[in-house]
């Protein structure tokens, strides 16, 4: 599957990534939600999210899922 990564802001100010495991054309995609933080707003995913990033000193370090 192909991996598509979604990039925001928070309204926190955290820098963050989102890299999303998408099925390809034809099969079915179940869209999955995440949220940064109790502040952040909700995003929609068009597919698995499999890794989670935030810029931190200029550079992006994986993290745990938020």
């Amino acid at each position: 599957m192909p991996d598509r990564r979604l990039d925001f802001r928070c309204e926190c100010g955290a820098e963050c990534r989102v890299l999303v495991d998408v099925p390809p054309p034809g099969r079915a995609s179940a869209a999955e939600f995440v949220r940064h933080c109790d502040q952040g707003r909700v995003w929609t995913v068009p597919g698995k999210p499999v890794r989670f990033f935030e810029k931190k000193e200029g550079e992006w370090k994986q993290v745990p899922r938020w």
